[in-house]
């Protein structure tokens, strides 16, 4: 039986916690206010959250707490209704690369020339630099390996395939506050080359938010966020292991605290382009490079409205023009800035998923015809979920769940048929997991 008077005390009890204006976090609020909105669902002790999500009758687990000016807290939990998701891929294999709880952020997935995924990881426990290399599809026997080990090593890591697919992985060295970079000799990385200091210039976390790519001569090129001046740079290699003489380090983006959560990739010319977020302004930001040593950065506001531009992946289309997939902040939703020209003079920006709190830790790749492929994770209920674009401009999205819950730091690669290969962390059984699945 439904309670009007369990309602009335519910709506009321929302208003006076919301009142409390200076502690309520915005997220809360408006989950608050779409509880209340569906209150009259209300039974027993709970609200029900109904449709509140997005998705026609599915109940989503979640519990908010907000705090009012005092320390009362308020706890409504949103039940599951047992509708199970239907979703728009064939189902996907899930592979366990590693269980011992050690490979659990920081991830980042490259794909060797026979289709085997090679997946960096951060170990938070040891602070250490990992390594898993896939012997087969289902990745049954993969080789783990710790490739750094010396102090904190290996958060804000990237990884890059080089000639013999060679992995080339770039991170953080939290000990001495550089930008560090690891070079293997093999696809197994038996020996790897260890560079501690790529830039060690402000001694402070340099080397934050790190993304690699190779150029056509096999050197690295590392995009990164310095927290000594809250800068965005660039570091261009003039040999493999980046000898710090034969180094260049450019001052890319210095107009306030910019740089946060950057995605590097390569023109056809090595010209690197970067997109980041300008966290002064709370705006999706691109720099785009007119020469390999970007002596004079092209840089550009791609999406202002709201708080926009956190988890960035790029890539470049077969033009050269850049497609950039985002959180949108304010709204916790998926967005994506498809660019008409390299310099992104008028991007066609999409809201490519609406449906809970989606578009963290999200990860990019365009399918042979340049078509958006991008994984994600729901931080509402920790779902891992994939997106995959109709047409360039991604006017009609195709997105679903694919794992429903404990998921997070998703990279995603596509092999030379189109397969998509997923790594994750699954944060509840401290697994390092492998999604394999075609694209229907």
């Amino acid at each position: 039986m439904k309670s009007p008077q369990l309602t009335l005390i519910v709506l009321a009890l929302c208003l006076l916690l919301v009142s409390g204006k200076k502690l309520v976090p915005k997220q809360c609020k408006r989950r608050f206010k779409a509880i209340a909105a569906k209150a009259m669902n209300a039974r027993r002790n709970d609200v029900r959250c109904g449709d509140w999500r997005g998705g026609k009758n599915v109940s989503w687990k979640r519990t908010c707490y907000l705090k009012a000016d005092t320390a009362t807290t308020a706890q409504f939990s949103c039940t599951r209704s047992g509708v199970k998701f239907a979703s728009p891929f064939p189902q996907p294999t899930f592979y366990t690369v590693d269980s011992s709880g050690t490979m659990a952020s920081s991830i980042s997935l490259a794909l060797q020339s026979n289709g085997n995924a090679v997946i960096y990881a951060y170990d938070p426990t040891n602070f250490d630099a990992k390594l898993a290399v896939c012997n087969n599809e289902a990745c049954s026997a993969p080789q783990v390996s710790t490739v750094a080990s010396k102090g904190n090593v290996g958060s804000h890591g990237d990884l890059a395939m080089g000639n013999s697919d060679r992995p080339f992985i770039s991170f953080l060295d939290l000990d001495n506050g550089a930008l560090a970079l690891v070079v293997c000799n093999d696809e197994a990385c038996s020996s790897p080359q260890l560079t501690l200091s790529v830039d060690s210039a402000g001694g402070n976390n340099e080397g934050q938010h790190s993304s690699i790519a190779l150029t056509s001569a096999g050197n690295p090129v590392i995009c990164y966020y310095d927290y000594t001046s809250f800068d965005l740079k660039l570091a261009v290699c003039g040999d493999a292991v980046c000898s710090p003489p034969q180094t260049s380090v450019i001052n890319i983006d210095s107009s306030g605290v910019v740089g946060q959560y950057s995605s590097l990739a390569l023109d056809n010319s090595d010209n690197p382009i970067m997109s980041y977020y300008d966290n002064t302004n709370n705006r999706l930001k691109l720099a785009v490079c007119n020469d390999p040593t970007c002596s004079n950065p092209q840089i550009s506001v791609i999406d202002s409205t709201g708080d926009v531009g956190q988890h960035t992946s790029l890539a470049l289309d077969s033009n050269q023009h850049p497609v950039i997939s985002y959180l949108d902040v304010d709204n916790e939703n998926l967005k994506l800035a498809v660019c008409n020209d390299q310099i992104c003079s008028s991007p066609q920006i999409t809201v490519v998923d609406s449906e809970g709190e989606v578009g963290y830790h999200n990860s990019l790749a365009l399918d042979s015809s340049g078509n958006a492929v991008i994984s994600y994770t729901d931080d509402t209920t920790g779902a891992l979920k994939l997106a995959l674009c109709n047409n360039a401009a991604c006017s009609a999205p195709r997105t679903g769940v694919l794992k429903e819950k404990d998921c997070e730091f998703t990279s995603l690669a596509l092999d030379s048929a189109g397969k998509i290969n997923i790594a994750f962390n699954d944060y509840t059984n401290q697994e390092l997991l492998l999604a394999v699945l075609e694209r229907a």
